[in-house]
């Protein structure tokens, strides 16, 4: 749905910069801002008609959370050393990840001058491949545990992200974001 969602707005944003008439001049308003917000209104309303399912979705009853309040200290540490220490790791690298992923958009269009259809076909590389991935480290996972994936998949991520030295042709930055969807 992710990658469904990427396409039709960038479709909305290729068709709606190449309307020939003159913008909405009662607004005064370009086709490419009325685009835009045509998007976030249907995300808004998407969220919105989502509501009612999140609302059906169950519980624990009631009696079944254990609740006891934490001391600071523990809460502080306790991730670090404690059994939570993969999914402080996890976060961190979620984090790292999110905070690259625009850095890369740059990389791909301002320095390497993709068009916007030849970086969205990169993107939907990358999701096609992550998608394909899930399903094989989630097998690998229930066999050799999830803290295994995570450390191979981090690591496979970092070397990854070394060979953006390499040349930057199409099939090369083709290959790295098939690998950065299976890492």
């Amino acid at each position: 749905m992710t990658l469904a969602g990427l396409a039709t707005a960038g479709a909305v944003l290729y068709f709606t910069e190449r309307i020939e008439r003159p913008p909405l001049e009662w607004l005064g308003t370009p086709w490419t801002l009325v685009g835009f917000a045509a998007i976030f209104v249907i995300g808004s309303a998407s969220r919105g008609a989502s509501i009612p399912f999140l609302v059906r979705q169950s519980e624990r009853p009631a009696g079944a959370w254990v609740h006891k309040p934490v001391p600071l200290r523990t809460l502080l540490v306790r991730p670090l050393l404690g059994k939570e220490r993969p999914l402080l790791f996890m976060l961190s690298f979620q984090i790292a990840v999110q905070i690259s992923s625009p850095f890369v958009a740059s990389y791909l269009i301002v320095q390497n001058g993709f068009s916007n259809a030849k970086y969205f076909a990169a993107a939907a590389t990358l999701f096609a491949t992550k998608s394909i991935a899930a399903a094989i480290f989630g097998s690998i996972a229930a066999r050799r545990g999830a803290r295994f994936v995570l450390v191979l998949s981090s690591g496979l991520l970092v070397a990854h992200s070394i060979l953006f030295v390499l040349p930057p042709h199409s099939l090369m930055i083709f290959m790295l974001m098939s690998m950065a969807g299976i890492c």
